[in-house]
């Protein structure tokens, strides 16, 4: 259960690092 529990949060934080990346670029390439 634990090791679910971590796996998931590492899924759910790449994920938001990933979308903060492309968010970051997306305003590069805008600006």
């Amino acid at each position: 259960r634990e090791r679910s529990g971590k796996a998931a949060g590492d899924l759910v934080a790449h994920n938001v690092g990933a979308t903060d990346m492309v968010s970051y670029i997306y305003q590069f390439v805008l600006s």
